[in-house]
This record gives structure tokens, sequence and C-alpha cells, in this order.
């Protein structure tokens, strides 16, 4: 199923420890010298690393914010998040 990481990434309870951010962060940081890289810049040639690193990018914060707002919605007297 496409998205699968993202769907169970922000579900009701905490994302699972098996889809870690730290693959998609370091997939998207891998891209950000290959743009520089390019010989030539056409939409050919930039738009495929520009996607990855902005769709992984967005992935991994995705993750991070939800873990986050998971970590403080468990403490004791925490502020209500809506």
């Amino acid at each position: 199923m496409p998205f699968s990481s993202i769907k169970k990434g922000w579900t009701a309870g905490p994302p699972p420890a098996w889809i870690a951010r730290f693959p998609f962060a370091l997939n998207s940081a891998k891209f950000i010298p290959a743009l520089f890289a390019l010989y030539s810049y056409s939409v050919a040639t930039w738009l495929y690393p520009a996607v990855l690193v902005v769709a992984n990018g967005g992935v991994s914060r995705m993750l991070a914010v939800r873990r986050w707002r998971v970590r403080v919605s468990q403490r004791p007297f925490a502020p209500t998040i809506k």
C-alpha cells in the first residue's frame, strides 16, 4: 500500500519504532549535494533530486513532530494539544 510509512506514522498511537526518521533524513541530505553537482540545470535533471529532498525531509519532520506530540501528551499535567 502506498504511503504506509506516512499512514502508520500519523496514527492515533505513537509511531511504530521500526519507522525510524533517521533513514528519511539521511536520504534527504544525500540528494542536496547531488543538486549542486549537476552539470547542467534543466527540469529533467534537478526535479527528481529536489522532489526526493522535499518528500524525505517532510516524512522525517512529520515523524519527529508526531513523536514529540505523543510524548508531550503522555506527560502528567501536560497541556492539551488540539
